[in-house]
């Protein structure tokens, strides 16, 4: 069996409090936004975003810049990994080709920072260094060592950016070369610390505009020829985030840059809640929480037994896909802290019951955010997808003609091939590459949509049946069950 990794302490403040049973209320109030109180896995992307930072590190060269793309669907831990990346990676030393150390320092912007002018987007980028630096002790020492780096002591002390402008700098400068000059008078003014590579996380990049500030902003990015700035973009988003940049101009995107975020490793889900539970003092070694089980009746082993059951259940139905791991924990902080500090052995069954209700409620409500908006015959696509033949895959443009079946007015191709999109998008298709998409990867969200719509598909006039009957699709004789 591979070893699983360690769940990393990440944003374990969010249950700082006196009380177990003001932790186990905090634990209930999780929000799916919010950073979980531990980090695990995801050990080959970071290793990935290192290795391109200290190709950024090596820029300007005889090739393209590195631009990365991190892209998944809704809840899989974009924003967690993002701000892990920030976390972990500010203040590290980089070394590229020149022999010269640089120390990274993280900034994220939104998407609306790249349509504006280069002023305001390295605005935009410092008010994040100075944000980041706040947080991360490495990255202070690394800069607090440089006493005669004028830019150094102004993002550390936040001072010097004033009412900065550039606007002289870049009079008479081509369109295309203005994000150049700009970065340059940043990196050269001391507003941004010398020996510098730039870690720029972008959110939600699917949503990029397509505007010529955007698209310069976009070329300067992933081309950059600037002495002075060495920065690594990576972009986050949807699993069309890929498309988006593309029809923005970044063609040229090579396979290696981009990375499908999916469900955590086996035993990593199981291992952040064991954390969870040992942060939130759910262990006998708490004197607090012994008093109260014993007061219950519990022995050690007793409660051993109840915990290793419960962290075991929460992680099955939770699929390792992390914000099914955030429910589960959210209910069991509200089914345990309904009983604390009256919990007793004996109502051990009906505290797991209530947990498990409570986490499949949290997961159907996240499956019905996923089909807001979408019609039933995308659903029943999505519904269908896992029962594709032996290989499990669908082309996208196959995807798109079966949509048009029923239609008064079919779809052209570039609409059906948005539709696809929306599918995958919402979670409901899988994207895995040469314009293939397989169904979720989620089982127990296979389930859901099967128990809701492929019931369409056994009518023998449905559109959803001629979908089935178009893509060659066996339907079951009754719905195939999966972990709920």
């Amino acid at each position: 069996m591979d070893k699983v990794a360690k769940a990393e302490p990440f944003n374990v403040s969010v249950l700082s409090a006196e009380s177990v049973k003001e932790r186990l209320f905090k634990l209930s109030k999780l929000n799916d936004r919010d950073d979980p109180p531990f980090f695990i896995g995801r050990g080959d992307i970071t290793s990935d975003v290192q290795y391109h930072m200290r190709e950024a590190a090596s820029l300007p060269k005889p090739k393209r810049g590195e631009t990365l793309v991190i892209q998944g669907i809704p809840g899989v831990g974009k924003t967690t990994l993002k701000a892990w990346l920030a976390a972990s990676l500010s203040g590290r030393e980089v070394q590229g080709a020149d022999g010269v150390k640089r120390t990274v320092l993280a900034a994220s912007v939104m998407p609306n920072a790249l349509s504006k002018h280069p002023n305001a987007l390295c605005r935009s980028i410092t008010k994040s260094m100075r944000q980041e630096l706040a947080h991360c002790e490495r990255a202070q020492s690394a800069l607090r060592r440089r006493v005669n780096d004028a830019g150094a002591m102004a993002i550390l002390m936040k001072t010097g950016m004033g009412e900065f402008d550039v606007g002289e700098s870049v009079q008479g400068v081509t369109s295309e070369s203005t994000h150049d000059v700009c970065f340059g008078v940043y990196a050269a003014n001391g507003l941004w610390p010398q020996r510098t590579a730039i870690l720029l996380l972008l959110d939600e990049a699917q949503n990029l505009d397509d505007t010529t500030e955007t698209r310069a902003c976009l070329n300067f990015l992933h081309e950059q020829s600037n002495s002075d700035v060495r920065i690594l973009p990576v972009f986050f988003g949807l699993p069309n985030t890929r498309q988006r940049l593309a029809e923005l101009g970044l063609s040229r995107l090579e396979g290696d840059a981009v990375t499908n975020v999916g469900l955590l490793e086996k035993g990593e889900g199981e291992a952040m809640i064991g954390a969870t539970f040992d942060l939130a003092g759910l262990t006998w070694d708490n004197s607090e929480w012994r008093g109260i089980l014993q007061r219950g009746k519990f022995t050690q082993d007793d409660w051993e037994k109840c915990r290793d059951g419960l962290v075991q259940q929460v992680a099955k139905d939770a699929c390792e896909f992390p914000q099914h791991l955030i429910r589960g924990l959210k209910a069991v902080g509200s089914a345990l802290g309904e009983r604390v500090p009256g919990l007793k052995l004996c109502d051990w069954s009906v505290v797991m019951g209530n947990v498990n209700s409570r986490h499949k409620t949290g997961r159907e409500q996240y499956y019905e955010d996923r089909l807001e908006n979408v019609s039933e015959h995308l659903a029943a696509l999505g519904a269908m997808a896992h029962l594709l033949g032996t290989d499990g895959e669908l082309s996208a443009d196959d995807a798109a003609d079966v949509l048009s079946l029923g239609r008064k007015t079919p779809y052209d191709e570039d609409e059906g091939i948005r539709q696809v999109d929306l599918l995958a998008a919402k979670g409901l298709l899988t994207p895995c590459g040469n314009n293939e998409l397989s169904g979720s990867p989620i089982p127990s969200m296979v389930k859901h949509l099967q128990d809701k719509f492929i019931h369409m598909a056994r009518k023998k006039k449905s559109v959803a049946h001629k979908m089935a009957q178009e893509l060659g699709i066996k339907l079951p004789s009754s719905t195939v069950t999966h972990g709920m």
